[in-house]
C-alpha cells in the first residue's frame, strides 16, 4: 500500500513536468518502455543494486537498452529513479500515471478477468453498463485466467464485482468449513442440533 502511494507521487510529479512541456502521451509511452525494459532484463535490475557502479553508468545502461526514443525529461526521470533507488516501482508508477491521464479525460479503466477472452459485443455491453454505473467512459482491460473457471471479476476504481465460479466455490467451501453455521435457519435448511 505504501508503494502505491509513493508511485502515485512519482506519477503526479512526472505528469506535471510532462504537462508543462506538452509531452504527456510521449512520456507515458517512455514510461511503459522503461517498465517493459526493466521487467525483461533482470541483469539490468541487478546492476542497479551495485553500490560500486556510478549513477551515470547505471542510467547509461538503462537508456542504452531503451535507445534514442527517450526525451530529455525521460532521461532525467530515469536518473532520479535510479538515484532514489525507486526503479523497482516503475510498473506501479506507470499504472498510476495512466490512471492520472485517464482521470483527466474522464475515463476509467476496468480490469475484467475471465476464463476465456470476451467477445467484442459482450465487452462493449459490459463497458456501457459499467459506464452507466460509474458515470464515466469505461475502457476494458482484459485478463484471461482459466482458474476463474467461468464468470467475470471486475475491478474499476473502488468497485469490485466478483461473479466468478471460482469465487462462488470458495465461498461455498468456507460455508462448509464453518460447519454450515451460516446456513442454519435459511429456507430449506434444517437447523443444526447442538452437540452435548
Amino acid at each position: 500500500m505504501r508503494e502505491r502511494g509513493e508511485a502515485r507521487k512519482w506519477a503526479r510529479a512526472l505528469r506535471s513536468a510532462a504537462g508543462a512541456i506538452g509531452l504527456e502521451q510521449q512520456v507515458g509511452r517512455e514510461l511503459a518502455l522503461l517498465s517493459e525494459t526493466l521487467s525483461r532484463n533482470r541483469d539490468l535490475v541487478d546492476l542497479m543494486w551495485y553500490p560500486g557502479v556510478p549513477l551515470e553508468a547505471k542510467v547509461a545502461a538503462i537508456t542504452g537498452r531503451i535507445g534514442d526514443e527517450l526525451s530529455g525529461l525521460g532521461k532525467r526521470f530515469i536518473s532520479l529513479l535510479v538515484e532514489a533507488g525507486r526503479f523497482v516501482i516503475v510498473g506501479k508508477i506507470l499504472e498510476e500515471y495512466e490512471k492520472i491521464l485517464a482521470e483527466e479525460l474522464g475515463v476509467v479503466k476496468a480490469r475484467v478477468t475471465s476464463a476465456r477472452p470476451l467477445a467484442s459485443p459482450r465487452k462493449e455491453r459490459l463497458a456501457a453498463a459499467l459506464g452507466a454505473r460509474l458515470g464515466k467512459r469505461v475502457e476494458i482491460v482484459e485478463d484471461v485466467d482459466p482458474d476463474v473457471i467461468g464468470g467475470v471479476r471486475i475491478i474499476a476504481e473502488d468497485l469490485v464485482i466478483d461473479g466468478t465460479v471460482s469465487n462462488t466455490l470458495r465461498r461455498f467451501m468456507n460455508l462448509l468449513d464453518a460447519g454450515g453455521r451460516e446456513l442454519a435457519g435459511q429456507p430449506g435448511v434444517p437447523a443444526r442440533e447442538e452437540e452435548e
